[in-house]
């Protein structure tokens, strides 16, 4: 008999045991992750929902316009990109 009788063997090593001469791996299910190894934050989070990527909530007309002809020209190339 085995002198490794009184260790917990893994379903993974059940079906793929070591080699002969080598003992099983020695952990076992006390080292399994529990809910109680959670990290509490430590630090909070105020997430800022009034802008997106960075930009302002309420753009003005000029800029409007800028990102408007902005995207028609991607489209125009991309029409044009087809033929």
């Amino acid at each position: 008999m085995s002198n490794f009788a009184n260790v917990q063997i893994s379903a993974r090593e059940r079906f793929n045991p070591p080699p002969p001469g080598y003992p099983p791996s020695m952990s076992s299910a006390k080292d399994d992750p529990t809910l109680d190894n959670v990290m509490i934050p430590t630090e909070t989070v105020n997430p800022d929902h009034h802008e997106h990527a960075k930009s302002p909530k309420h753009l003005n007309d000029d800029e409007l316009a800028k990102r408007a002809e902005h995207e028609q020209a991607l489209v125009d190339d991309a029409k044009n990109g087809d033929n």
